[in-house]
């Protein structure tokens, strides 16, 4: 597995590390991940992680916890515009894939990608009305030593800029 640092300030793995990235920053971030390919290779590197991120107009964040070696991921879609949007994204069994970053040193700990060869490609269509919101869910059973992570979930919209993935920081786990 390769190393892949978490670039999210240099600030500790604490409830202080998922801080507020202004709205310039989010859209730069996002915008840096713009890929012409939609297919994922299984061990597919992530470059930035962001907190919450707007992809044809719906707003996405997540949330994570964990039982034992087993993290579940949260990710919530809302629709804060006036109008119905939506969007698609990578469904199949890459829908939503979980990744942990040892919280000491910030350095990939655990990936999905490892477990997985090749990601499917039926598309789910994500549909709002203005004020709307949707949940999906995801579990993974972990292989990584006990101790403390941060957790994060990577989906991949199928829009227009074709962004290759987007990797959500879903909060700290631990795993025991």
């Amino acid at each position: 597995m390769g190393v892949h640092r978490l670039i999210l300030a240099q600030a500790t793995m604490s409830s202080t590390l998922v801080r507020r990235f202004r709205p310039a920053v989010t859209l730069a971030l996002a915008l840096a991940l713009h890929a012409c390919s939609t297919t994922l290779a299984a061990d597919d590197p992530i470059t930035s992680a962001v907190v919450n991120v707007e992809v044809d107009g719906l707003t996405f964040t997540a949330t994570s916890t964990a039982t034992g070696k087993q993290v579940d991921v949260t990710v919530l879609v809302r629709n804060l515009t006036t109008i119905a949007t939506e969007t698609t994204i990578l469904g199949g069994n890459c829908r939503l894939m979980i990744r942990l970053y040892d919280a000491s040193l910030g350095t990939d700990a655990w990936s999905e990608y490892a477990e997985v060869d090749a990601c499917q490609e039926p598309a789910q269509t994500i549909s709002l009305a203005p004020g709307e919101q949707e949940t999906m869910t995801h579990s993974a059973t972990v292989d990584a030593p006990s101790g403390n992570y941060l957790a994060t979930v990577t989906f991949q919209p199928l829009n227009v800029l074709q962004v290759r993935h987007i990797e959500l920081v879903s909060g700290n786990v631990a795993i025991n």
